[in-house]
């Protein structure tokens, strides 16, 4: 049990949960880091009398802790939250699971989508369950399991009737060897259409295919900006050393763009090479933007971390 566990008795937990008259306090989120069972025991009998936006924001808010402390684990919270009757807060729940890889997640995120209403709720689960199609090429889940997400999947990506779900569904798959895959991909692509068009290039940077390469790299120059960070997104997720040129102009020429900037750095420093290196030095001597310079800290940092992975392979 944590420090921040013992700091907190579970009457203080459960009156700050249901006070709204004052803002419900950051420190009480350490507690649901692996949760013990006598303290969710507790959140679960009073759980209905909470109000449904401090529910929400209270799952929303432990999502952010776990993107920024890795050694952060909500689950169980987050399994419990998947039965609230609040659609908004359901979905919520299953981007609380993001990193949970239990084999029944991956069943009972099948059977959301299959039987839900909402269609947030599907949206979410359909993008979760890309995490299961993963899991089933690395072989770290079963094949049965692997097979029935992608099967239902790609019904989804075909048959289902809110778009945003299907596109989800399609984003997912990008992680199949599937055979039908290929061609939903290029399908989605050639619908010019640029929500699909987006998809299409997210499902590529998950494909491990260098093949998408030249599409990858026309998008690189797109005007529509979604597009255009999702196509510089994919050049650094396969590591596209002939993006590299497309993606240093990307820093020259979008000055006042912060998302493709950012993604454009990390996306160098994925791929590497001694003349990213030196663009990124420069670009750190240059700039004025405090958050720009963390970005390229970062990225350098990676980039070192990489050079250093690829010596020792060489050796």
């Amino acid at each position: 049990m944590n420090e921040s566990i013992n700091l907190t008795p579970i009457k203080d937990l459960i009156e700050a949960l249901l006070d709204t008259s004052k803002p419900f306090s950051p420190t009480y989120l350490y507690v649901f880091s692996d949760i013990p069972p006598e303290y969710l025991r507790e959140v679960k009998l009073i759980w209905n009398n909470i109000q449904a936006e401090r529910r929400y924001l209270l799952l929303k808010d432990l999502e952010e802790l776990m993107e920024a402390d890795t050694l952060i684990n909500c689950d169980d919270l987050g399994h419990f939250a998947l039965g609230d009757s609040d659609p908004r807060i359901r979905s919520q729940a299953i981007r609380l699971l993001w990193e949970c890889d239990d084999p029944k997640l991956g069943r009972r995120f099948c059977k959301v989508l299959q039987t839900e209403n909402d269609e947030e709720v599907q949206t979410a689960a359909a993008s979760a369950l890309g995490k299961f199609v993963q899991l089933g090429e690395l072989e770290e889940i079963t094949k049965e399991i692997h097979d029935e997400v992608v099967e239902l999947l790609l019904d989804t990506v075909q048959t289902h009737q809110f778009e945003k779900v299907r596109r989800k569904a399609l984003e997912s798959l990008g992680y199949s060897s599937h055979e039908q895959v290929s061609g939903l991909i290029q399908q989605a692509i050639i619908e010019q259409d640029t929500k699909w068009v987006a998809s299409a290039l997210f499902a590529m940077g998950r494909s491990a295919d260098t093949k998408w390469e030249r599409q990858i790299i026309e998008n690189i120059q797109n005007q529509d900006n979604e597009i255009k960070i999702e196509a510089i997104h994919a050049a650094g997720e396969l590591e596209l050393k002939a993006a590299l040129p497309p993606l240093l102009q990307v820093l020259q020429k979008n000055i006042d763009e912060d998302d493709i900037r950012h993604t454009a750095i990390w996306a160098l420093s994925k791929i590497g090479g001694e003349d990213v290196e030196e663009a990124l030095q420069d670009l750190l001597e240059s700039t004025e933007d405090e958050e720009e310079v963390e970005t390229l800290k970062t990225a350098l940092e990676n980039l070192a971390f990489s050079n250093d992975i690829q010596f020792f392979d060489i050796l």
